[in-house]
């Protein structure tokens, strides 16, 4: 439409959108706001805009108001219990975790240095760029380098604050070279990044909480056990925080918007959007019905959180990288934690650029000094707020890489990698899980440097789970594939945390 009034717009938008079921009184308000635009283009884009915040647009139901107001979203009670949080960084593509650790000496002969630099070639990170570190558990060496690019993280390790999980990955039952093609043909698809995107963000490869992620099903049972939880992304959007409670989204650079803004000044009025979504009568449509309730919780809980935000400051400077502001965005949430009256924040950020088919050194190089400046800011913070002994900070993968270059001096998708693990009570200087033998013809060496991961990612989520308040008892409500493991390949609670 080009040349209608005001009604007229309203009147057939509701027929072209809405086969005519947009109610009186939702009528009589969007044609209002369209009359307060400086010109028809805007009147129309409001009008548009409106109309798909209703709940005639997504359902098929007849929609009757009430009169009053829906009542007031409730404040969560003053929490009682100590405050923690989880924060899970994944690096997209493939991490060549290979060389973020690396062994060092006293080796055996097949897992020393000088077998990782024939093995890896050109991929090899010369021994000088390493930071020796002790094990500080059994491994193959007794000491490791961390690839000088994570200089904090080395200050980290020294300090006992963080330690390294080695040979791990998704696992969907004890492996062996001898037997892997059949027990995974069909059941998952192996080096590919969606499928083990997807595998590592839920931990369920067998799908028994389907559409659901392992950091989602954490708040899940922390929330039905007392602990007023939230779950947050300033990251992509990933199945990781899918669960029964809804995710909150922040933008790491403009915070939280109520409403999409459009292209021009006018805006949309947020309270407008609330009375498009008022009470309805008990002859109204249940899913219409809803959908209203879940636009004004969301609306009412997002405002919380601009108020929280907006009363707090940080004060400590982050990297102007992507990783170095969301982590940033984490920080400033975790400071309003008071205002918010959370118990529980499970936080979500990620790095992207990680798959390096070709030129992996200064690839490297260059994601390493944003991962190291970024956690460094973020400890520094924490540490600020008097809250580091109180975070869990993990990062993952969705795979490693080959041990053995490509042609063009990168690495190819894989399965076993090393992660870190970070927190003030996190029983850190030690390297845990068990680091691979990557000779051609080691055990778990299936081809090129595919290495069958030693311990699974089950391993891992079982004591950070334990430490945010999960009960052993729940814990298969939160790793349902955890029995398939010997008690051996699953990390305990006392080895990981202080």
């Amino acid at each position: 439409p080009s040349h209608l009034n005001a009604e007229e717009l309203v009147d057939e938008l509701n027929t072209l959108l809405l086969n005519g079921r947009l109610n009186q009184k939702s009528r009589k308000i969007i044609v209002a706001s369209v009359l307060k635009a400086k010109n028809f283009e805007q009147g129309l884009h409001i009008a548009q805009k409106l109309i798909i915040t209703t709940p005639e647009y997504h359902t098929t139901s007849i929609v009757m108001n009430s009169s009053g107001n829906r009542p007031q979203i409730k404040a969560p009670p003053v929490p009682k219990k100590r405050y923690k949080a989880l924060v899970h960084i994944m690096l997209n593509g493939g991490a060549d975790s290979f060389n973020m650790l690396v062994p060092y000496s006293g080796c055996s002969s097949t897992t020393s240095y000088s077998e990782y630099s024939r093995i890896r070639g050109i991929a090899a990170v010369l021994q000088s760029n390493l930071l020796r570190v002790g094990a500080g558990h059994p491994q193959p060496c007794k000491q490791y380098g961390i690839n000088n690019g994570l200089r904090y993280l080395y200050q980290l390790y020294n300090q006992q604050d963080l330690l390294f999980v080695a040979g791990i990955g998704m696992l969907i039952g004890p492996t062996e070279k001898k037997n892997w093609e059949k027990l995974y043909a069909g059941k998952v698809q192996l080096f590919a990044h969606d499928k083990q995107q997807t595998d590592i963000e839920q931990v369920d490869v067998f799908q028994k909480y389907a559409g659901t992620g392992i950091g989602g099903r954490i708040a899940n049972v922390l929330q039905n056990n007392g602990y007023e939880s939230v779950t947050l992304s300033v990251g992509d959007v990933s199945e990781f925080l899918v669960g029964d409670i809804p995710v909150v989204f922040l933008n790491p650079i403009s915070g939280i918007q109520l409403l999409h803004p459009l292209s021009y000044e006018t805006s949309i009025n947020y309270n407008t959007v609330l009375d498009l979504n008022g009470p309805t009568t008990l002859w109204s449509g249940l899913f219409s019905e809803t959908w209203s309730r879940m636009v004004y919780k969301t609306l009412s809980h997002s405002e919380t959180f601009n108020s929280a935000l907006n009363s707090v400051e940080i004060t400590t400077i982050f990297p102007n990288t992507s990783l170095g502001n969301q982590m940033k965005a984490i920080a400033h949430l975790i400071k309003t934690r008071t205002t918010r009256r959370t118990e529980r924040d499970i936080l979500y950020a990620t790095s992207e650029g990680w798959d390096m088919h070709l030129d992996l050194g200064n690839r490297l190089k260059e994601l390493f000094a944003e991962l190291n400046g970024a956690l460094r800011s973020f400890v520094i913070e924490m540490k600020k707020q008097n809250i580091w002994n109180d975070i869990v900070v993990v990062q993952t993968s969705e795979f490693g890489r080959t041990t053995t270059p490509n042609t063009s001096g990168g690495t190819d998708h894989a399965w076993s990698g090393n992660c870190f693990l970070a927190g003030g009570m996190v029983k850190g200087g030690q390297v845990l899980g068990t680091y691979p033998d990557i000779s051609e013809g080691a055990p778990l060496n299936i081809d090129r440097g595919r290495i069958i991961p030693s311990h699974p990612w089950e391993s891992l989520w079982s004591p950070i789970a334990q430490f945010l308040g999960v009960r052993p008892k729940d814990m298969n409500a939160i790793l349902p594939n955890r029995a398939r493991f010997p008690d051996d390949q699953i990390l305990k609670f006392e080895t990981v945390f202080k």
